[in-house]
């Protein structure tokens, strides 16, 4: 039989043992959400690698343009232009099927006008590759700024492109 020491002793380690789990888990959520929030946004993110700045697990994150990838005329992965709301930055991406499609990539994403020829403009504007690995290709990311987003209400358009002796590529928001 237990004594009442006993069960108050018990009882106590339980009290504990919940107040840890509940701290516990209550700071893995703030940790886990502070994880998730945008290192930058806008004109901040100009230039960064969007998985570095958290801009890549943006949930909300659209596929604003998208083409396949050749290789002498047989498809071998995609290109994609990204825009992220959470950030306000666009991006692009590049992935391949499989094979070692990446050695010699490179991968920017720069704006167009309405014709749909490249604007020569400040180098910033441009973004260039930012890692080739794990099938994956992607640029640093360039500001969205308010209407440019996605293209929209006229506002700038962008191009991604890839350019390597075995690879061809180039998606544009419409």
């Amino acid at each position: 039989m237990e004594t009442g020491f006993a069960r108050l002793l018990n009882n106590v380690v339980m009290l504990v043992a919940l107040g840890a789990t509940v701290a516990f888990t209550t700071l893995t959520s703030f940790l886990d959400g502070e994880s998730r929030k945008p290192f930058c946004q806008g004109e901040s993110c100009q230039g960064q690698d969007p998985n570095k700045k958290n801009c890549e697990s943006d949930e909300k994150r659209v596929v604003a343009a998208k083409d396949h990838l050749y290789s002498n005329s047989s498809i071998v992965g995609q290109v994609d232009l990204i825009y992220s709301p959470k950030c306000d930055s666009n991006w692009g991406l590049v992935r391949v099927n499989q094979g070692s499609w990446l050695k010699d990539i490179r991968v920017e994403i720069y704006p167009i006008d309405e014709s749909g020829k490249r604007v020569d403009t400040e180098e910033k504007a441009v973004g260039k590759t930012a890692v080739a690995r794990d099938l994956r290709a992607w640029t640093t990311m360039v500001d969205a700024k308010e209407k440019e987003r996605q293209g929209l209400d006229g506002g700038q358009r962008y191009c991604v492109e890839v350019v390597s002796k075995n690879l061809e590529g180039k998606t544009c928001a419409d």
